[in-house]
């Protein structure tokens, strides 16, 4: 899955999400609905290059439980550092 942020000023950001269901609970369903329902909105108006507040944004969206919550949605996201104009 590839995940694209976007700046208002324009620069855009690449990252990609790789679930594999038989090795994670992450299936591409659960990977496009977490972005777009959760991890999307809690990082929406923030700087895409600040780590500790995207990660807190997710985190806040997504909590740990039995696991890390929701890795390979969030790598999608974190991953996004690739800048274009």
């Amino acid at each position: 899955m590839l995940v694209k942020l976007t700046c208002e000023d324009g620069t855009v950001g690449w990252g990609q999400s790789v679930p594999l269901p038989t090795w994670s609970y992450e299936t591409p369903e659960s990977v496009v609905s977490t972005i777009q329902d959760y991890l999307a909105p809690a990082v929406m108006g923030q700087n895409i290059f600040d780590r500790e507040s995207i990660h807190l944004a997710m985190k806040k969206a997504i909590a740990s439980s039995f696991s890390t919550g929701a890795p390979i949605a969030k790598a999608g996201i974190d991953l996004a550092k690739t800048v274009n104009k």
